[in-house]
């Protein structure tokens, strides 16, 4: 597999669609193909069949024993190709596949033997299993391109690839078909929620509260400015309660606004966080900590929400990046915990309380 993508680059040539000795070739189409040959003013001497019929159109292959004619803008330099004429039968976008299961293959479209490139690609290689390079051209009514299936060349040394190969064209479809399926319907680079196309669907809406990027745009939950408004991403306080001594809680800072900042001199944080009231059921001292928690916690406690901090712990010691704060309460004396994350760090808490 090559890195990538290429988008609709110049193609090259080698030469000028010169054979493989680096001269000029007056090279015939061979039989290898079940398509027919060509009778166009297309030059001949990087064509090998025509796809022709009722879209969509496929053929089986091969570039074995074939001559290196021509070379796309990502590869096929030293390789052999098989080429095929197309000509649009409306105005449309183009979708070319070539599949392979023996050869890394190489596809490009270009305008003519000699022409422009229209786009290469060869972000694939069979592995275990085929592969199959797509490449989307528009073209116009009676616009005329050779698709080329080449190989990948393994420069500057190995022995380039060739083998079979299913070559199909169909018509792209203008807009994303299904916007859940893993599969980019019109390969403009752009899948399923990611597409503007699917944007107005309830599955493509960022859900403020489930801790994924619903929408694909980099930010989850309260941290998608969609969410701004949303009664979750406001200044909630307190999110849940700690009801039982001894008791644990888990819990997630993920996707949630950073509402509290510890004082300097317990830790820096910018992080997500997550309030929670415990009310103590008698007096007694009660000692609250993060062990389990899978991110580097801050732990505070407040006498009320944006009240007075009356404890604060980064790194206890022993605990490792685990937080531990103890507090002497009253009977019936309520306080407010926060779970917050040293710097950035954010995740799934375990709050203990003893």
């Amino acid at each position: 597999m090559r890195t990538g993508p290429w988008i609709l680059p110049i193609g090259v040539m080698v030469g000028a669609c010169a054979g493989s000795d680096g001269g000029a070739t007056d090279r015939q189409p061979d039989d290898r193909s079940t398509v027919p040959v060509l009778d166009s003013a297309t030059p001949r001497d990087c064509v090998d069949g025509e796809l022709v019929g009722e879209l969509p159109i496929m053929v089986a292959g091969t570039t074995v024993g074939s001559a290196n004619d021509v070379a796309g803008a990502c590869g096929g330099v030293r390789a052999e190709d098989a080429g095929y004429r197309f000509v649009a039968p409306f105005d449309a976008g183009f979708v070319f596949e070539a599949t392979s299961d023996d050869f890394d293959v190489v596809l490009y479209a270009q305008d003519g033997c000699r022409g422009s490139g229209l786009g290469c690609v060869d972000l694939t290689s069979p592995g275990e299993g085929s592969a199959t390079e797509s490449l989307l051209v528009p073209m116009t009514a009676g616009q005329e391109l050779v698709v080329q299936v080449d190989g990948f060349d393994h420069l500057p040394i190995g022995q380039p690839e060739s083998g079979t190969f299913e070559l199909t064209v169909r018509e792209a479809p203008l807009t994303e078909q299904v916007c859940d399926d893993g599969i980019d319907d019109d390969l403009d680079m752009l899948l399923d929620c990611r597409d503007p196309d699917c944007a107005s669907l309830p599955l493509c809406i960022e859900d403020c509260t489930d801790q994924l990027d619903n929408d694909f745009d980099g930010a989850v939950d309260c941290w998608d400015a969609d969410c701004a408004g949303d009664a979750w991403c406001v200044d909630v306080c307190p999110r849940s309660d700690l009801t039982k001594v001894p008791g644990t809680l888990t819990d997630s800072t993920f996707g949630l606004p950073d509402q509290v900042t510890p004082p300097k001199e317990c830790a820096e944080s910018r992080a997500s966080d997550f309030s929670l009231s415990f009310t103590a059921p008698e007096d007694g001292v009660y000692t609250f900590h993060t062990v389990g928690s899978d991110f580097d916690t801050v732990l505070l406690v407040f006498d009320t929400c944006g009240g007075t901090v009356l404890a604060c712990n980064d790194d206890a010691q022993g605990l490792m990046r685990n937080s531990l704060v103890s507090v002497d309460l009253v009977a019936d004396q309520t306080v407010i915990l926060v779970v917050d994350g040293y710097d950035l760090s954010d995740g799934t808490f375990v709050l203990n309380v003893q």
